[in-house]
């Protein structure tokens, strides 16, 4: 249903361009840095929750990735504890431990 790879390598790319850019004035980086951790925290825990809706152990994964990436990119986030608990419990829930 979704193209995980192509969503987050064009959000990835776009995180990099704005967090690097030298025309976009610090408090618009600001803005569209902490506007991409919203979206892509509430898309990847919406994903988990249709996942264990559907109980459907692809979705699962497809969260996965998306919590991965995220914490790759936000290792500073509050929400860091909240999204490696809820990526632990997918990798439980998976078999994957």
């Amino acid at each position: 249903p979704y193209n995980v790879d192509k969503i987050m390598k064009s959000i990835t790319q776009t995180i990099s361009q704005v967090r690097n850019s030298s025309s976009i004035s610090l408090n618009d980086r600001k803005n569209a840095n902490n506007n991409f951790e919203i979206y892509i925290r509430d898309f990847s825990t919406a994903l988990n929750k249709q996942a264990n809706d559907e109980k459907s152990k692809d979705l699962k994964k497809l969260a996965a990735e998306i919590y991965e990436d995220y914490l790759v990119l936000y290792p500073r986030s509050r929400f860091y504890s909240d999204i490696s608990t809820n990526l632990a419990e997918i990798y439980f829930a998976l078999g994957d431990y």
